[in-house]
């Protein structure tokens, strides 16, 4: 292979381009510094473009409705939904009456399968919340979005056997099912 020495660190040579060795401090900075560049690259996500419609400033999230037997989870839901949005401030969360657009849900399930078994219990399980959700435009009652049996799961692991481990399980599928809905309203996807 004509061009190409391997072995000796000195006066090794990668290649020829067009005659001329190529600078070995100017190889070892691109190889320190190309491991940094697509990493960060790869850090940072945006849209420019929105999914809302621009007549759309303002949202509604009244109590979701809900279909189970789960204690407080219709709460607990909301609140992280108009949390996400209050975070994410593209849209300022207003009463009913003011809204331009509102989100609409109803829990219809929450269910629990088992992850993992330690000699012979239990020790993971997985919670579902199932949501029927849309998102609507108030003012022309166009349905922007709408999604039947959206589904969303949190892992928790039996450590003490009582309602607190579950709850972290819950806690995870209600703040995964808030970021969906924050996602889809305003990114539409």
């Amino acid at each position: 292979m004509q061009g190409w020495k391997v072995g000796r660190l000195e006066g090794w040579k990668v290649g020829r381009l067009r005659g001329r060795e190529p600078n070995i401090f100017v190889l070892r900075t691109l190889l320190i510094l190309l491991p940094f560049l697509f990493l960060s690259s790869n850090c940072y996500y945006s849209t420019s473009a929105s999914a809302l419609p621009s007549t759309i400033k303002t949202v509604a999230i009244p109590l979701f409705q809900d279909e189970t037997f789960e204690t407080d989870i219709k709460e607990q839901l909301t609140d992280a939904i108009v949390e996400k949005f209050l975070e994410n401030n593209q849209l300022r969360v207003v009463d009913v009456r003011d809204a331009d657009a509102m989100v609409i849900g109803t829990i219809t399930d929450v269910r629990e399968e088992a992850l993992a078994f330690s000699q012979g219990n239990v020790n993971e399980l997985r919670i579902w919340i199932v949501v029927n959700v849309r998102f609507e435009d108030v003012g022309n009652r166009d349905v922007l979005w709408e999604e039947e049996e959206l589904l969303t799961f949190g892992d928790y692991g039996v450590v003490t056997g009582t309602e607190t481990d579950r709850e972290k399980g819950i806690e995870l599928a209600v703040s995964k099912m808030a970021d969906e809905i924050l996602n889809r309203t305003i990114s539409g996807w």
